[in-house]
């Protein structure tokens, strides 16, 4: 009997939105890490505490999306978005896929895919989220990753190879997800109640100290 149980749980759940090929993931619980990163960086996504499962490429999409819409900065602001971490395993090199959001509706053109990483963790489950910094350590930073309280950020990754990325309730999880499958865009956060487990880390450059002396030298070029 258990290891009946064992092996249903392995099975892919089918999901068929409107219209649209077959979809499916694998149903497993696996905890989440809960955020503790430095103290001068607020991250978005921390709500959720566990995964309801996960998805792999061919079978839950071929790219993945979130839309975040920032809070307003406790200090005046803008925001530096400082890292986008993936709670995923995998072997293969990915890009960071920074789109133009849809205003509203699916994800756009691209802004920026020159971010390389691999994760860190190969197989499923992953011990931790893999953390990708997107600002750099220096000044100026780029005009997409220096946005205002309101603003909406929209970034995510392609599926390839081995990957397995967690899939967490959107009640929690903060941000709008968007997968593209079969060349076509689905809203998973309104049509499945899933979105991927993606945090989003941000500096608000008008607190003191060294953000603060960052923000004075980016003002200053301009001068």
């Amino acid at each position: 009997m258990r290891i009946m149980s064992l092996l249903i749980l392995l099975l892919p759940l089918t999901l068929i939105p409107a219209g649209a090929q077959e979809r499916s993931y694998y149903p497993e619980t696996s905890t989440l890490p809960a955020c503790s990163g430095p103290d001068d960086v607020i991250e978005l996504g921390c709500g959720v505490t566990e995964c309801v499962g996960y998805g792999i490429p061919g079978e839950w999409g071929d790219e993945i999306q979130v839309v975040f819409v920032l809070p307003t900065p406790p200090h005046g602001g803008p925001w530096l978005i400082d890292h986008v971490a993936f709670f995923m395993s995998g072997s293969g090199e990915h890009h960071v896929v920074v789109r133009t959001p849809g205003a509203p509706g699916a994800p756009q053109g691209v802004v920026d895919e020159a971010v390389a990483f691999t994760s860190a963790y190969a197989t499923w489950p992953p011990a931790d989220y893999t953390y990708v910094p997107l600002a750099g350590t220096m000044p100026p930073y780029p005009a997409h990753l220096v946005l205002s309280g309101g603003a909406s950020f929209c970034v995510g990754i392609r599926l390839v190879g081995d990957d397995a990325l967690g899939l967490v309730s959107s009640g929690a999880a903060g941000g709008q997800a968007w997968t593209s499958f079969g060349s076509q865009w689905y809203s998973d956060s309104d049509g499945l109640g899933m979105n991927p487990a993606v945090r989003l880390g941000l500096i608000d450059l008008g607190s003191s100290g060294a953000e603060a002396q960052n923000w004075g030298i980016i003002k200053g070029l301009f001068r």
